[in-house]
């Protein structure tokens, strides 16, 4: 499969005014991507992606997806309303074309923005499936007075995402902060798929990683790392290493 980046400069006051005339509410800015790239490209709209935002700049969307720009391009103007198509900016939208192959053993400088969690286990006292904080899974049957260090815990998170397609040679914090995210949950007797908002960790990386399988980095960049991959997270952006 051929993998493309893609890179998008939205009109963000369009978008809002389009989220608020599609009734578009929520309090985090990867949902209301999401839903613009939804009402733009449809079941092509490109996961994962990465806002990219520095003050006194305009923002800017990455993403990866199977198809060209051309190709979303011909998506949304085939099927897109008109404001949704001017406010993610569809017709100034380019793209590259990623490597096919990484070679084993390589050398990358990695950035990427994950939401570290893990999912309730059945038989733990919990709903199965409920996320948690891989942190606080981790230390939840530890004695009160033990010391961890949090990010070490995301650290090792990341690794074992990654796994077995790359390992980590450095893997620095960027960031830490809670935020929320806002998704759908699934259909409820009436067929009606209400919003939820969760909280949780929202965590950067910078880094280096060694390719280990090549055919599984590629999987894997172009799925992304961990999940909620819709919503502004798991995009591994690549760097010459340090």
């Amino acid at each position: 499969m051929t993998l493309h980046m893609i890179q998008i400069t939205p009109d963000m006051i369009g978008a809002a005014a389009w989220a608020h005339q599609n009734s578009v509410v929520s309090a985090d800015g990867g949902y209301l991507i999401h839903a613009l790239l939804k009402a733009n490209f449809g079941s092509l709209a490109p996961k994962p992606f990465a806002m990219m935002a520095k003050s006194g700049k305009p923002a800017k969307i990455l993403a990866y997806s199977p198809h060209s720009a051309e190709q979303l391009r011909e998506q949304a103007q085939m099927f897109a309303e008109p404001a949704a198509l001017e406010a993610a900016g569809v017709k100034t939208m380019i793209s590259k074309t990623m490597p096919d192959v990484f070679a084993r053993g390589a050398r990358l400088g990695f950035e990427v923005r994950v939401r570290p969690v893990v999912r309730a286990a059945r038989g733990a006292g919990e709903h199965a499936g409920k996320e948690r904080d891989a942190f606080l899974a981790a230390i939840r049957d530890l004695p009160k007075d033990t010391r961890v260090d949090r990010m070490e815990i995301y650290r090792q998170w990341l690794a074992r995402a990654l796994s077995p397609a790359a390992g980590i040679q450095q893997a620095d914090p960027v960031y830490r902060r809670l935020t929320q995210v806002t998704r759908r949950n699934a259909a409820s007797e009436t067929g009606a798929r209400p919003l939820a908002s969760l909280q949780g960790p929202d965590v950067g990386f910078s880094g280096v990683l060694q390719v280990a399988e090549p055919e599984a980095f590629s999987t894997l960049l172009a799925r992304g790392v961990g999940r909620h991959r819709a919503f502004g997270f798991g995009m591994l952006l690549l760097r010459p290493p340090r």
